[in-house]
């Protein structure tokens, strides 16, 4: 094994014991090694290591040396690598066997050994020797439908459990003897039919991901199966749920339920939940208006679920609100005015509706606005400021679309002047915009964070509480002259 000489960080990551001077906890920094971890390496000689990191090292493709067995005192054991290369838990190619040195680890707690590629199936059994675990991470590996589908035992202490693509048919019924369970994510498998009532009777369940699965509904009352669960994270986007939306659970804080076919009116309780930050459930097919009390909530996506009537003007002083997207739908009225009282506001779209209103000029006293949507409605009148032909004075804004509306008059040349967070040219010649760049990529970050343990996970969706400094210039059917270029 080489050690690179040049990197001066390569011993930060050692902790010692106090009184023995024992190395219980080593970091070896990605890329800091190379070529192969015999089981002869004095590596192995550290009987007393609590906590090993060896990820995205450059070993060669040996095997997993037997000698990991020795390390007893194991209680995180980090081996994913970079590069997709052979020698490790993590993205690799090794047979099931590779991985019998690590059930010798009776003390492990966290164990990750996502992306196993081997030629058959893993025996989620195997981990019942594991007793003190707490974290296992097996997304996509596949499992023993056997194994998922019986009442295995598996370490009682399990608190965090990834089976995220792991090729899942039926809902695991071992989970319903997992008490401590904090965290369980089932996402991208193809699970069908109902989701057990059980399921929300677990007591310390915190954050659940059901996402991308083939889910069509919920055993129970939807009255009060969710709405006595201890779950305050919850996704089950891009399912096949139809019928009417459930009483979501009282603590919840996240609440993502996009790409579905849910039916009826959105339930009060939804927008009654004192905690919940995030609410997303665009595209949908739900009826009704929407209800008041937007403002409470940081991100708000509605967008395609066939809501009708007014946006309701009662967003109070303070609101929290940050993104707000009711595009795609069948909206009428006006803007609401009381949107001023959203001093955090970044993300605004009401594009695709009916509202037949003037230029929202107000809104350039939002401080954080960096996006605004207003395409495709029926927005009528002036452009420019109505006081002063000057620049139009939005601090931030870094995306505006106003194509396919009822905008008058031109633009004068400086009407961009005061735009110094957008770096894009805009070329413009009398008649239309030519330009059209619509490629932006954004990603939704949770953080959640749990017994000091900090999980940070992406879903790839249209919603944002901090958006990334980005330029967007649109077609347009309104009228502008001259050429501006800032």
């Amino acid at each position: 094994m080489v050690v690179r000489s040049d990197d001066i960080n390569f011993f930060s990551g050692v902790v010692c014991d106090n009184t023995t001077g024992a190395v219980t906890f080593l970091e070896l920094p990605g890329g800091c090694l190379r070529g192969t971890l015999r089981p002869n390496s004095s590596l192995f000689e550290l009987s007393h290591l609590r906590h090993l990191n060896l990820c995205f090292n450059n070993f060669d493709s040996s095997p997993l040396s037997s000698a990991f067995g020795q390390l007893k005192n194991l209680e995180v054991l980090l081996l994913s690598s970079a590069f997709g290369q052979l020698k490790n838990l993590e993205n690799n190619h090794f047979e099931a066997k590779i991985i019998d040195p690590i059930f010798k680890l009776v003390n492990l707690e966290y164990l990750s050994l996502s992306s196993l590629n081997i030629s058959h199936m893993v025996d989620l059994t195997l981990f019942s020797s594991l007793r003190s675990l707490s974290y296992l991470h097996l997304s996509r590996t596949s499992l023993t439908p056997w194994s998922v589908n019986s009442d295995i035992k598996v370490p009682k202490d399990m608190e965090i459990l990834i089976l995220s693509g792991c090729n899942i048919s039926e809902f695991p019924r071992f989970l319903k003897s997992l008490k401590k369970l904090l965290f369980l994510d089932l996402s991208n498998n193809r699970i069908k039919g109902d989701i057990p009532d059980w399921l929300w009777s677990l007591p310390l369940l915190v954050s659940l991901d059901l996402h991308n699965n083939s889910f069509t509904g919920f055993k129970g009352s939807l009255d009060h199966v969710l709405a006595n669960s201890s779950v305050q994270i919850l996704d089950i986007a891009s399912n096949s749920f139809k019928g009417s939306f459930p009483n979501p659970p009282v603590s919840i804080i996240n609440l993502a339920a996009w790409n579905n076919s849910f039916t009826g009116e959105i339930p009060l309780s939804v927008y009654n939940r004192s905690a919940l930050d995030l609410l997303d459930l665009s595209y949908n097919n739900f009826t009704g208006s929407i209800p008041p009390c937007m403002g409470n909530f940081t991100i708000v996506n509605l967008q395609k679920t066939k809501l009708e009537g007014n946006i309701p003007d009662e967003f109070c002083s303070g609101a929290l609100t940050q993104t707000f997207d009711v595009g795609y739908n069948k909206l009428t009225g006006k803007l609401p005015r009381s949107l001023l009282n959203c001093s955090l506001l970044r993300f605004l779209s009401v594009h695709h509706n009916r509202i037949n209103d003037s230029f929202p000029f107000s809104l350039k006293a939002l401080p954080n606005l960096k996006v605004l949507i207003l395409r495709s409605n029926r927005f009528c009148g002036p452009i420019s400021p109505p006081d002063e032909q000057g620049p139009l004075a939005f601090p931030k804004l870094q995306i505006l679309e106003l194509s396919h509306n009822r905008f008058t008059e031109t633009l004068p040349t400086n009407y961009f002047a005061n735009w110094s967070a957008t770096s894009a040219k805009i070329m413009m010649k009398i008649g239309y915009i030519w330009e059209f760049i619509c490629m932006i990529g954004l990603a939704m970050k949770i953080r959640w964070i749990c017994n000091t343990k900090v999980y940070t996970w992406s879903k790839e969706k249209f919603l944002l509480s901090t958006l990334p400094l980005i330029s967007l210039i649109t077609n347009s059917k309104e009228r502008f002259e001259n050429l501006l270029v800032f």
